[in-house]
């Protein structure tokens, strides 16, 4: 059993391309389908959530469930469509993927810090598993931060989303994670380059070993919201 490890999962979003969405997912599914192929057990991906998704989110995995139903706009849509992937094209992978939500914001009430920090273990605790990938969602604007909070944050009141210090939290965190379980301490074999094809689409996209270990790797632009809904 490989042990767990944390890679910094960069997708560069395009608005202006319809099937941005789709694009997307698929790229999470194929990497998630080249993980599982060589040994590792789980995959999950960081999301930007609010305290009511993370509240589902959790007691739908509590409950022995794997699909959420988490839907909206930027990244719920990209995390539904990839939800909604894993019933038809990707069912192989139906069970081995989860949603690791960080929570910013709230539409009602007040922000609680409680729901940040449950959902700041439960990130911990994934990869204290053996075998568990935590992808950390990146995009071009994020630099070497994670796409956590933004977009919807920005125009609500300040009660009703986490502080500066929080976001801080979040981010050093998360790069704590990547420090403390590195692509390094994982499988030593990777496997040589080979040619992924969409089922949807068909078209062909070649996935270098490298992007197995955190590296950057040539693929089209896929859209990401880095924002919550």
């Amino acid at each position: 059993m490989p042990k767990s490890i944390f890679i910094p999962f960069r997708l560069e979003f395009n608005n202006s391309d319809r099937d941005d969405t789709t694009k997307q997912a698929q790229v999470i599914l194929d990497k998630i389908d080249e993980l599982l192929n060589i040994g590792y057990t789980q995959v999950g991906i960081t999301y930007s959530a609010n305290a009511k998704q993370s509240q589902d989110i959790r007691t739908c995995y509590e409950r022995g469930r794997n699909i959420t139903g988490t839907s909206g706009s930027n990244q719920a849509a990209v995390v539904q469509e990839v939800e909604r992937l894993l019933q038809t094209t990707y069912q192989r992978l139906l069970g081995k993927f989860r949603i690791i939500p960080i929570c910013t914001m709230t539409y009602s009430g007040t922000f609680n810090n409680s729901d940040l920090q449950t959902d700041l273990i439960g990130a911990k605790s994934f990869l204290e598993k053996e075998g568990h990938v935590l992808l950390g969602w990146q995009n071009q604007y994020t630099g070497d931060n994670y796409a956590i909070g933004g977009g919807v944050n920005r125009s609500l009141p300040i009660n009703q989303k986490v502080t500066p210090s929080q976001e801080k939290e979040i981010q050093d965190t998360l790069k704590d994670l990547a420090r403390i379980y590195p692509t390094s301490i994982g499988l030593s074999r990777v496997p040589a380059k080979r040619d992924v094809v969409h089922p949807d689409t068909r078209e062909q996209e070649i996935g270098p070993s490298s992007s197995l270990l955190g590296k950057e790797e040539k693929r089209p632009k896929c859209p990401c919201g880095c924002t919550t809904m």
